[in-house]
């Protein structure tokens, strides 16, 4: 949020039509700060902030081989290919615009509805995930109602069903 202020304030500090706008973003800003404990040196250098990890760093701080190796796969699977895809790189390109290419599927509807499937397919096998993570941690006793969903979407997309193979058959149980 800092940064968007400093270049919105760059670019149009002294712009009459941005005074009001700037003026409610430094507020803004400044509650911000005050309700998420950032001190007013962190908030003037961000470099002092300490930032939520990348999955990349959270790994390496994984002591458990278990967990590590669940945290690297998950990481294989869902960050690195969600991050391809939204930073635009030559595999995430590559993959969500094939159809476009004249040597592209011949029936490119069809391969976009697939695509969305396996997208939708990847969101609601994260959040089965999520909460799995959740109840083994916190014991619900949602069991049984999150092993249901598992084979619910399993039946329909393979990925879910290695991933609960896995690791959340163990967990589970």
């Amino acid at each position: 949020m800092k940064e968007e202020y400093d270049r919105f304030a760059s670019q149009y500090n002294g712009d009459p039509d941005w005074t009001s706008f700037l003026e409610d973003y430094t507020i803004y800003l400044e509650k911000t700060r005050n309700i998420f404990g950032i001190a007013q040196v962190q908030g003037e250098s961000l470099k002092q902030i300490s930032f939520w990890p990348t999955p990349a760093r959270m790994i390496k701080r994984v002591t458990s081989p278990v967990l590590k190796e669940h945290t690297q796969s998950r990481d294989d699977w869902f960050y690195i290919q969600f991050s391809q895809a939204a930073h635009l790189s030559l595999p995430g390109l590559v993959k969500m615009s094939e159809c476009l290419l004249p040597e592209g599927p011949e029936d490119k509807e069809a391969y976009l509805k697939k695509l969305r499937s396996d997208c939708a397919f990847q969101a609601i096998t994260l959040i089965i995930s999520f909460f799995s993570e959740i109840e083994y941690i916190l014991k619900f006793d949602l069991k049984e109602k999150l092993k249901f969903l598992w084979s619910l979407v399993s039946e329909f997309w393979p990925e879910t069903k290695g991933l609960y193979h896995k690791r959340y058959q163990q967990i589970l149980s």
